[in-house]
């Protein structure tokens, strides 16, 4: 019954006259299918030219992707084959392709783009990934232009619109200008900035390296700074005023999350730089709301709790299970958690009437 459905969905995304007949001709064999694919574990499917795959390829041509699954998180992709090997091949996606679920409006960001930090890796990459499968263009920045690549070849296969690779260091300004600057030559308009590159050089105020302490400021706060004030100056300001100085009401999303932490209001052993950047983050998200609330802009703020991301691969077993007893919720977050609650922060329909505030999504390990 899974082949069958997933037989009858390829004709409908084939877009052509005779795919209800051809999508019919290939469900006819889905018995058949089905033991070899439970034999070959889901991958490898073949469908005989016979069946009316001729027609399906005549029209995609051959060696082009056919998305097979509900929204943008398809379970399979189908490639029509060339040559010899004629025919319909359905190859199971990654894992985490086909987990990407839609938790909004499927195009709840369509038309849109947005501009995440720290997207090579941990939450920025989900969120980047979340807001991609809801229908936007997602500018992937990070440092590193390899991870950034593969970043946004795991996105592809349910991004509705190929994701942009914007290789930057966050706190350089020339870097950040440059960034902001490409992505508004590639799409013309910035609708949404999440500001989530971070690090952590843990050690005690008495043996803290004041240049170390730099650099954690210079990250996550100069980082935050630089790209909202890029944001605004390239593009926001000036659509300002063109309209005459008076408030955009053109009904296009803006919207800005920042990153703070826990930490920010809990404090933490070790961490002077970063639970002070963190601080200045949740000052500087309110600032920021009541400065660009003229532009039709959003801002907002998240202050998580411990989440699953390479900056807890350094902390024993031992800690992330005091960790997890500490909140209500009793585990640690998984970054596609937070990434979804940046959706919902980032929709204007939820929260149209939410701006300048914290969200405490730390799983009840600190209450307010």
């Amino acid at each position: 019954q899974q082949w069958q459905r997933a037989d009858a969905t390829i004709g409908r995304f084939m877009g052509h006259d005779g795919a209800a007949n051809d999508a019919a001709g290939i469900a006819n064999q889905s018995a058949n299918r089905a033991a070899r694919m439970r034999r070959g574990k889901g991958i490898g499917l073949e469908a005989d030219h016979a069946h009316g795959v001729g027609g399906l390829q005549g029209d995609s041509g051959a060696g082009a992707p056919v998305f097979v699954g509900r929204g943008w998180a398809p379970r399979f992709v189908a490639v029509l084959a060339s040559g010899h090997n004629r025919g319909l091949r359905l190859t199971q996606l990654p894992r985490e392709a086909r987990r990407m679920e839609t938790v909004l409006r499927r195009d709840a960001f369509a038309g849109e783009t947005h501009i995440v930090t720290g997207a090579a890796q941990g939450i920025g990459n989900r969120v980047a990934a979340v807001l991609a499968a809801h229908g936007a263009r997602v500018a992937l920045v990070d440092l590193d232009r390899a991870k950034l690549e593969e970043a946004r070849a795991e996105m592809k296969p349910y991004a509705a619109a190929d994701p942009l690779v914007v290789p930057a260091n966050v706190s350089r300004e020339d870097d950040v200008r440059q960034a902001v600057a490409s992505v508004l030559e590639a799409t013309g308009e910035i609708n949404g900035l999440v500001n989530v590159a971070g690090i952590t050089r843990d050690a005690r105020i008495v043996k803290k390296d004041f240049a170390e302490f730099q650099v954690v400021l210079s990250v996550h706060l100069h980082g935050t700074f630089l790209f909202t004030r890029e944001v605004a100056f390239q593009d926001w300001h000036p659509r300002f005023k063109a309209n005459g100085n008076k408030p955009l009401r053109d009904g296009r999303n803006r919207f800005i999350v920042n990153f703070s932490s826990v930490s920010a209001r809990n404090g933490n052993v070790g961490q002077i730089d970063y639970t002070a950047a963190k601080g200045a983050i949740e000052s500087m998200t309110k600032t920021t709301a009541r400065e660009f609330a003229p532009y039709g802009a959003r801002v907002n703020a998240i202050a998580p709790g411990p989440v699953n991301t390479p900056m807890l691969q350094g902390v024993p077993a031992e800690g992330i299970e005091a960790m997890s007893r500490a909140t209500l919720i009793g585990r640690v977050c998984e970054p596609v958690e937070m990434a979804r609650t940046v959706a919902a922060l980032a929709d204007p329909k939820l929260f149209a009437y939410v701006t300048g505030i914290v969200l405490q999504a730390n799983g009840g390990l600190r209450l307010e």
